[in-house]
């Protein structure tokens, strides 16, 4: 097919097909699972049969997923009956002789199966083009190095990420040049994890790649679409426009009217219905709403066709697509009748009305929000959009607070900036030795502990604050984002209990056999360090914070009686929390164990929130949790942390809006991990559940 000319015909066209990313939805209607789909060529063609029998595409899109590639270059692979295949670990780090990686043909294996899936069903369709699909370059060099070690070695190995990035592509224009003889009219090529990359680094590490591709595929008979659906493309889209594809496919992290005049007029460029919380999780009137929004915003460019923005999955409601199908030939038979528009209207998730700063407190003060509040708990995770290591990262304020600032910017419906650095920052000030980790936030090295024996606990005097390296660090950090953020955000600062600190300095286990027999030592020992912590809390509140959240580790029936936490900590808490109200400050407290002793916790600190992971002490479930304390303190949590790294990305949506759910009626909650957010996930389920806050309307 004249693909050069197909182009124009749609831009030609007064009436718009729509293109979604719509492929393993087929699966669900014809009655087979995912695994059966990626592994069956004939499989693949018949729901490709199947989506251009029944919907009006403007083209029939190959199947495809960001593994595939990976797992034909030695990758390990988990799958799913219902959902896309995803990557496990990495096959090649820093000390990789990257000379040694073979680059596979790309007739084998699973990229094999979907080359013959296209030439299946190329030989039975001649009346629209047939788009292939792959992964973009950078994407999968990410996949093969891992995707958050490979935003380090960015700046630390650039001319390993560079060798990488010469095979792969040679990989990829070789799968792509197998896709075109097989009948294949072009390409989708999806490169999602370039939109985590800066202007810079996108110009080094992936644009020129692209292009390469481009260059060697692209022709008047076989176009070559680029997806991105990062959020940064905002500031990357003339560079990207820049490697010559002759079609752009964004999502929906960013405003697709804002990017339209950016697109050459003869350039296609597709985007960005929300495929998870519209397409999947939202309602047919929603999903039709943000149609016909989306069209009245950008069919005034003749090169724009409505899409989804990214792929829809597997387990969306088929009335859902049918009500974007709907949207889309109404729109442009100018036929969206008004009681259709005011039903769609309706049924969209309310505008926001308040600022995050204005909608956090009204949270903690249990009044009226305009959506669920949400504050990621994220602990060195931001580090990524430095290029930094933890070691690096922790070690400088500069660093640390551009983490901050920078996620600030990438998710802006982020509503509580809360600057965490790692557990060991308070007893870093006793001198407690630490291990550090490339990727994850250094430890207590339990082989040398300040409080050696049961008879050391009398070592732990009060120390100067302001001679401690690291509680300096965390206070210039601190007083760098409140300068940049606290006009639009609040900013909080985690600080480490007084017996979380001393834990650290004895250890954890060690410290609760001791709690029996050396009460008062351990007691004495906590009064101490809140000398200290007094002095910390001071620098942090001078600094610029409008408040702290307490670690409260030890406050629940999984480490200590009842009776034990109200005799060594609860008295040093309330004296800790007191200080900072004189200081006009909030108190927060984060208490992840089971059993949390809330009632004591409340008692003793006067919180305006609890962050929690389990239910409280006495409650049988989360919602039972919100039911007793729900109208004396605000709650902030509860999804399962470690999910980001090990879920689904399903399970970790339909995780949050469970916690939305169970704790979010009524307000006095702010959506939140359960406990810190993985130094090693990915910035993606942070977006994700941003979205679910965003799109989950309230009760």
């Amino acid at each position: 097919m004249d693909m050069k000319q197909w182009v124009k015909d749609q831009i030609a066209a007064p009436r718009k097909r729509a293109l979604p990313v719509l492929t393993f939805p087929a699966a669900e209607m014809m009655g087979i699972t995912t695994k059966e789909l990626i592994y069956s060529p004939q499989l693949q063609a018949d729901a490709m049969r199947y989506m251009h029998d029944h919907t009006d595409m403007a083209a029939v899109l190959a199947f495809m997923d960001l593994s595939v590639e990976a797992e034909v270059f030695g990758s390990e692979i988990r799958y799913s009956d219902n959902e896309v295949p995803t990557v496990v670990g990495s096959i090649i780090d820093e000390d990789s002789n990257v000379d040694l990686l073979n680059v596979p043909d790309p007739r084998e294996g699973r990229t094999g199966v979907c080359i013959e899936g296209v030439r299946l069903i190329a030989e039975q369709i001649d009346d629209k083009p047939v788009i292939a699909g792959n992964i973009g370059p950078f994407s999968l060099a990410g996949r093969l190095m891992d995707v958050n070690e490979v935003m380090f070695l960015c700046y630390d190995e650039p001319e390993l990420v560079h060798s990488v990035l010469d095979k792969v592509t040679d990989f990829i224009i070789a799968y792509t040049k197998e896709f075109k003889a097989a009948g294949a009219d072009g390409i989708l090529m999806a490169e999602p994890l370039a939109g985590l990359l800066s202007p810079d680094l996108t110009e080094e590490f992936s644009n020129p790649y692209v292009k390469r591709i481009v260059d060697e595929c692209q022709d008047d008979e076989f176009m070559v679409i680029v997806h991105n659906c990062g959020s940064s493309v905002k500031n990357t889209i003339d560079s990207i426009v820049a490697t010559g594809a002759a079609g752009f496919h964004l999502g929906n992290a960013i405003d697709m009217a804002e990017m339209m005049p950016h697109i050459p007029a003869d350039v296609l460029c597709f985007g960005n219905i929300d495929p998870a919380a519209l397409f999947c999780h939202g309602t047919p009137e929603a999903v039709y709403s943000a149609t016909v929004e989306l069209l009245e915003k950008c069919s005034q460019y003749p090169n724009f066709i409505i899409s989804s923005g990214c792929d829809i999955p597997q387990l969306t409601p088929w009335e859902n697509i049918d009500a974007f199908f709907s949207a889309v030939d109404h729109f442009y038979a100018d036929t969206v009748s008004e009681e259709t528009k005011a039903v769609a209207e309706a049924a969209k998730p309310a505008a926001a009305t308040m600022t995050s700063r204005e909608r956090f407190y009204a949270a903690l003060n249990h009044e009226p929000v305009d959506r669920t509040p949400v504050s990621p708990f994220v602990a060195g995770t931001n580090r990524i959009l430095t290029g930094a290591t933890f070691p690096e990262w922790a070690a400088s304020a500069e660093l640390v607070a551009r983490g901050y600032t920078e996620m600030a910017k990438m998710f802006p419906e982020e509503d509580c900036v809360l600057v965490v650095v790692d557990f060991m920052v308070e007893a870093s000030a006793w001198g407690q030795p630490v291990i550090q980790n490339r990727n994850n936030p250094s430890r207590p090295d339990s082989a040398h502990r300040i409080v050696a024996t049961a008879d050391d606990y009398g070592v732990v005097q009060t120390v100067d604050a302001t001679k401690s390296e690291r509680m300096v660090l965390l206070r210039d950090a601190c007083k760098i984002v409140a300068n940049e953020l606290k006009a639009d955000k609040p900013v909080f600062a985690y600080v480490m209990g007084p017996l979380s600190t001393l834990s650290f300095l004895r250890g954890q286990r060690r410290i609760r056999r001791d709690f029996s027999r050396h009460g008062d030592e351990i007691r004495q020992a906590v009064e101490n360090v809140e000398a200290t912590l007094e002095q910390f809390v001071d620098m942090l509140m001078d600094a610029g914070v409008e408040g702290i959240m307490w670690d409260t580790y030890f406050a629940g029936s999984s480490n200590m009686t009842r009776d034990q936490w109200r005799s060594i900590e609860f008295d040093s808490l309330a004296r800790l929390a007191a200080h900072v109200r004189e200081r006009g400050g909030i108190n927060m407290v984060h208490s992840c164990q089971s059993g949390a002793y809330f009632d004591l916790l409340i008692e003793s600190a006067q919180p305006s929130a609890i962050s929690l992971f389990h239910p409280a002490f006495g409650c049988d479930s989360l919602a039972d949790t919100k039911k007793q304390y729900g109208d004396q303190v605000a709650l902030i949590g509860a999804v399962t942390p470690w999910n980001a790294v090990h879920g689904t990305d399903l399970d970790w949506d339909e995780e949050c809006r469970q916690s939305i759910a169970e704790l979010g009626e009524g307000s006095g909650f702010v959506l939140s991990p359960g406990c810190f957010y993985p130094a090693n996930a990915s910035l993606g389920r942070i977006k994700r559940m941003i979205d679910v806050a965003v799109n989950t309307p309230l009760k």
